[in-house]
């Protein structure tokens, strides 16, 4: 609880000096941001309050940043439970990124086969929360996903069927406004975090990682609150990052 009321207390001075800027300088600034477009839009007058924002602030940084990272959490720890399928991944990665000084740009990563795979079984395992639907039933039956439980970019190449039974994001008209942001954030980290360094046995550029005391169970869902919880006395996923010599 004291968590959630210092991350209340943040967005509040957030919005309250994004308040306190002169329209002009709201207006000037370097890139437009979600509040600016609020604040200088055609809203009415209570749908800019500060506790308006604040609540839309609550929602964008929860929805924006924990349901990812726990995807991220949860490929990760696959890959490196799983040397073999971190290894192939690495081979397209340094196949499509041949210079780790340069960034690729969202839509070459997309097009990168077992990269789009392996998001897409981290997307089928990290569930997401349901709103129309129970996206972990759907993602768990074993006849869509044999072997459901298993972590298996494999399933998802040349298998497009499976794109409509993914509910990650739900469907329809209620489906996650973020999807796309969503999308170019696990693309851009894992490959560019992956590009650098190896797993087991098979460093990388800049290093390697291994998994430290993490086992299933700590990525394994027991209940659902927002984003899936895990066993109570989870330390996360845990690794060691070993450098390679200068």
């Amino acid at each position: 609880m004291a968590l959630i009321q210092d991350f209340g207390a943040d967005c509040a001075r957030a919005i309250n000096a994004i308040n306190a800027s002169s329209s002009s300088e709201v207006s000037n600034a370097s890139h437009a941001t979600i509040f600016s477009e609020l604040l200088e839009g055609d809203l009415p007058a209570n749908e800019k309050s500060v506790p308006r924002l604040i609540q839309e602030a609550h929602i964008i940084t929860a929805a924006g940043t924990e349901t990812t990272a726990w995807c991220l959490s949860v490929i990760m720890f696959h890959l490196l439970d799983k040397p073999h399928l971190l290894q192939k991944l690495r081979r397209e990665l340094e196949e499509a990124i041949p210079d780790i000084s340069v960034e690729a740009p969202w839509l070459t990563l997309e097009k990168l086969p077992y990269l789009s795979a392996c998001i897409q079984e981290g997307l089928r395992l990290s569930y997401g929360t349901p709103t129309c639907m129970d996206a972990y039933s759907i993602h768990h039956n074993e006849s869509i996903y044999p072997s459901s439980y298993e972590f298996k970019p494999e399933r998802w190449l040349d298998n497009p069927r499976l794109d409509k039974y993914l509910v990650s994001f739900t469907k329809g008209t209620r489906q996650c406004a973020g999807i796309n942001l969503a999308y170019a954030e696990l693309y851009i980290a894992l490959a560019n975090v992956l590009r650098r360094y190896g797993g087991p046995g098979s460093p990388g550029p800049d290093g390697n990682f291994e998994l430290y005391e993490t086992d299933e169970g700590d990525v394994k869902m027991v209940s659902d609150n927002f984003i899936p919880f895990v066993k109570g006395d989870t330390k996360g996923v845990r690794v060691l990052v070993k450098k390679s010599p200068v």
